[in-house]
């Protein structure tokens, strides 16, 4: 099995290289890899893939364009990363997790320090809530300011449409990831709310995380009023 990582950050590669992983930090479109353990490829499509390849992708590309097989990572930066290690969201079918263990543990600040989130959509599930919240929260704290002008009903509103459109990103990743197939490799913690969907053992922290939003939006009340209070 060849180990092909698309999209992996220089920062990243001198991570790996340290830890004896990747014997050789060059990139290639084309021709056959040599027998580095791990393969860098760059560039804005895939290589041939011979049937045993398995793709460790940390690119722009959808989970959509990439082999059943491939796993995604989303992960942050952080100028103490080469050093400490990524916060790293992976998804992606079992086996290959299991195969690219290895690769995930040297990355991550120690062995098994990263999250299965789920299957191949739980990544991008994960930085879409990211994307979301951080704007959501800046709106929301500028309404804080202003709200012994405005009233606290601005307030409300907004934060009933930022609950409204995490549960819509919530939605369309359960419809996503119905067939994910999930099998923990990681010790799981019982949630403290008794909620169906979260209780489950089997179901991957992704697909939790997003009952748990729809939850909160169907159980969070509505504005008195949609209009703004006047002052």
């Amino acid at each position: 099995m060849r180990l092909m990582a698309y999209g992996l950050p220089a920062a990243m590669q001198s991570r790996l290289q340290a830890a004896g992983l990747l014997q050789q930090a060059a990139s290639t479109t084309s021709g056959t890899p040599d027998s580095v353990q791990l393969w860098l490829h760059a560039g804005d499509t895939l290589p041939p893939l011979q049937p045993n390849d398995l793709v460790l992708h940390f690119g722009p590309l959808p989970a959509a364009s990439l082999p059943a097989s491939a796993v995604l990572v989303l992960w942050q930066d952080s100028p103490f990363a080469v050093q400490y290690g990524y916060m790293l969201i992976v998804g992606g079918p079992t086996a290959s997790l299991r195969a690219a263990q290895t690769v995930l543990d040297a990355l991550a600040p120690a062995p098994g320090a990263w999250l299965q989130a789920g299957g191949q959509h739980a990544p991008a599930f994960f930085g879409q809530l990211t994307s979301e919240l951080g704007g959501g929260m800046l709106g929301l704290a500028g309404l804080m300011q202003s709200a012994a002008s405005t009233g606290f009903n601005p307030l409300w509103l907004a934060q009933r449409q930022l609950q409204g459109r995490l549960a819509m990103l919530a939605d369309a990743y359960l419809a996503a990831s119905v067939d994910e197939g999930y099998e923990s490799l990681q010790p799981q913690t019982t949630w403290p709310i008794n909620l169906p969907g979260l209780a489950d053992g089997s179901e991957s922290p992704a697909r939790r995380l997003a009952s748990l939003l729809l939850w909160l939006n169907a159980s969070m009340p509505s504005p008195a009023s949609e209009q703004p209070e006047t002052p």
